[in-house]
């Protein structure tokens, strides 16, 4: 039901409110209208906050997603960086094992490559 008079319990009335599309409220003549332009202003308020906590719920939304991409985009940095400082550890390894054989077969006075005689 969805129409009520003015001495109706506020709560039943409230509840029509939200449950039913329509709520009339019956008044008799010169009744003060103050109430129930208090209730408008009151659905006003509620439906401007309303609006601005969507519209705060959306820009967290994007500032969340702008962070997840740049963690992710932190993450391949940090493995390329460490691919390059594992490719510069094996380049230097590679480079100190061949100064190391060479050295050693100088000191031993044979060629550190043999030349393969042809038939």
């Amino acid at each position: 039901e969805g129409t009520f008079s003015h001495d109706d319990n506020p709560s039943d009335i409230l509840k029509s409110s939200y449950s039913n599309a329509y709520t009339y409220i019956l008044k008799p003549k010169g009744y003060n209208s103050a109430l129930v332009s208090s209730y408008k202003g009151v659905l006003a308020k509620v439906n401007g906050e309303k609006s601005k906590l969507i519209r705060e719920n959306g820009e967290l939304k994007e500032e969340l997603s702008k962070q997840k991409r740049h963690k992710r985009h932190g993450f391949f940095i940090h493995l390329l960086l460490m691919f390059v400082i594992g490719l510069l550890v094996g380049l230097l390894i590679g480079k100190l094992r061949t100064r190391t054989t060479e050295q050693s077969t100088s000191e031993v006075g044979q060629p550190a490559f043999y030349e393969v005689p042809a038939y």
